[in-house]
């Protein structure tokens, strides 16, 4: 699931963030979303559903890791920046050599065609989020474009 905010009606931070150069303005909009981020991590664990049984991956017919109920709760966090531009991504982190290995999240959240139900989780999270996620945005960009002086 990908969602896009765009800050409209947001007239004053606009017109500030126009005026400031670009290496800047990205500062302070991805100061702003990463802040914004925490919003929806919470929420998203908040939402996200915990199992009732250890369950394990296997290959080759041998059991390569074992995920305890709660492994997906933890595993959502913001994860590290990509080439995104000013975007922040908040979902399950994945890799073998992570602690908390939520590989399985988009299966939960979409359902499989095996019988796995769709849990849409992490749709829940931001829907509860976004009005929360957009007053951060506003506060914390202006917050961060007074703070460099501008």
């Amino acid at each position: 699931m990908r969602v896009t905010v765009e800050i409209k009606g947001f007239e004053q931070i606009e017109k500030q963030l126009k005026a400031l150069p670009i290496r800047v303005k990205r500062q302070v909009m991805q100061t702003a979303a990463t802040k914004a981020s925490k919003i929806v991590v919470s929420n998203a664990r908040t939402f996200a559903p915990i199992g009732s049984r250890v369950h394990s991956y296997y290959s080759g017919g041998e059991i390569v890791r074992t995920f305890k109920p709660g492994n997906l709760k933890k595993s959502i966090v913001k994860l590290p920046k990509r080439k995104v531009g000013n975007a922040v991504i908040v979902g399950a982190i994945t890799g073998s050599n992570e602690k908390y290995d939520g590989y399985y999240a988009h299966m939960v959240h979409e359902g499989t065609v095996n019988g796995i139900r769709p849990n849409r989780f992490m749709q829940r999270a931001w829907d509860a989020s976004r009005l929360q996620v957009y007053s951060m945005l506003k506060t914390s960009a202006l917050q961060a474009i007074k703070k460099r002086g501008y």
